[in-house]
């Protein structure tokens, strides 16, 4: 797998990963990415 193609459905699912551990972790005003 190359680091420079990124599949928009895995960078989506990443994203989401981030954004859910982003608001378990953050308060939510700081998950108003």
């Amino acid at each position: 797998e190359r680091n420079e193609f990124v599949n928009p459905l895995q960078l989506r699912r990443k994203q989401w990963r981030q954004r859910n551990w982003a608001s378990s972790t953050l308060p939510p005003w700081r998950t108003t990415r």
